[in-house]
């Protein structure tokens, strides 16, 4: 069983907004609107460490490279100012540093499980998934997604697969109303940059929600005007040097992003 939510109620009206933390994200999410209004997630460190091994008293790191004999020496000299080690991002390239991420606390809430439905037919075989909704909190729910809104994931799934993370994952405060052009067009598309961007750096990403139409469907729940996402990331560059990098997109939550790159939806002001 997860901890209870840390609440955060404003008085004198009805709905509250609340945040809420686990070891996947931390989401603000608002009662009136039935709806995320911000969530943030982090990627896990892409460096490994990996340690040095010394061959007929050469040090030599563990890389299947072609070593010339006249290169043997300036290899070593190198080498020795880090004989512990290197690290190693998930596309191969080498370092002799590892880029931190700083520590946050976490606050959990409790979730309920989620379920799985095994469909099997004469064709294939396939797992389908139910969002559930947290206790305690008014969400949106089943009756809220109809055509032609999907259930959108902020955070994307296929970036965290394992299981330990269903429960978060398909949790109506990870769920918003996204018109499926968006959430099969350049939304997907982002979310597959973010994945290659993590492969090596240090990457946080922010999502924000706007509504000003406050449209509601029949359910109650109200759809976004416009979805913002936010990476920020450290990251090596060509002369080894850290670097920071930010990059701000906003998509207006509808059919006419249909056919459209990613980049037409850059703010560039806000990037860095």
């Amino acid at each position: 069983m997860k901890k209870l939510v840390l609440l955060l109620v404003f008085p004198f009206i009805s709905f509250s907004q609340i945040v809420a933390e686990n070891e996947l994200y931390k989401v603000v999410y608002s009662e009136f609107y039935q709806q995320p209004i911000s969530l943030n997630y982090k990627y896990p460190n892409p460096f490994e460490y990996k340690s040095t091994i010394i061959l007929e008293k050469k040090v030599i790191p563990e890389l299947k490279i072609f070593i010339p004999k006249d290169s043997i020496a300036l290899i070593e000299q190198k080498i020795n100012i880090n004989s512990n080690g290197y690290y190693v991002d998930k596309n191969g390239k080498v370092s002799n540093r590892m880029i931190y991420d700083e520590e946050e606390k976490e606050i959990n809430i409790e979730y309920a499980e989620s379920t799985t439905t095994k469909v099997d037919t004469i064709i294939t075989k396939s797992i389908l998934k139910s969002f559930k909704a947290p206790l305690g909190i008014i969400t949106s729910d089943d009756e809220d997604y109809n055509k032609p809104y999907d259930k959108g994931h902020l955070v994307p799934k296929e970036s965290f697969p394992e299981t330990k993370y269903n429960d978060f994952m398909y949790s109506f405060l990870n769920c918003a109303l996204m018109h499926r052009t968006l959430n099969r067009g350049v939304w997907s598309t982002l979310e597959k940059k973010e994945r290659e961007i993590s492969n090596s750096a240090v990457l946080k990403v922010k999502i924000l929600l706007s509504f000003g139409k406050n449209n509601i469907v029949a359910g109650g729940a109200s759809i976004p005007d416009f979805f913002t996402k936010i990476l920020e990331y450290k990251k090596f560059d060509e002369n080894d040097e850290e670097i920071y990098i930010r990059e701000v997109y906003t998509f207006p939550n509808d059919a006419s992003v249909k056919g459209k790159d990613i980049e037409d939806y850059k703010v560039k002001l806000l990037t860095i």
